[in-house]
């Protein structure tokens, strides 16, 4: 990804096409935490353990990993369809 940044960046923009690169990572990272913060707060209740809990007999770890993979395959559809619409900037030209 780091490469595609820095490949499809304007010459005058390479530091940006880094700076993005690395605020996707960071971004990232937040997303991560913050599905894993609505998971506890939305699976736990009344004194019951949610999906992610201390005792992995009582927790639903298999739920939240369910939730993952539907998250991924939403994000490889559109992957797809972002990467047969996008131009190269090599190929624009010709």
């Amino acid at each position: 990804m780091q490469e595609f940044f820095y490949d499809q960046m304007p010459s005058d923009l390479k530091s940006i096409g880094l700076a993005l690169y690395l605020s996707v990572l960071g971004i990232g990272s937040f997303l991560s935490g913050f599905i894993i913060w609505i998971v506890e707060k939305t699976t736990c209740g009344n004194g019951q353990d949610g999906w992610i809990s201390d005792n992995l007999n009582h927790g639903h770890i298999d739920y939240l990993y369910y939730l993952l993979a539907g998250i991924s395959a939403v994000a490889f559809v559109m992957f797809v369809y972002f990467a047969k619409s996008y131009v190269y900037n090599g190929e624009r030209d010709k």
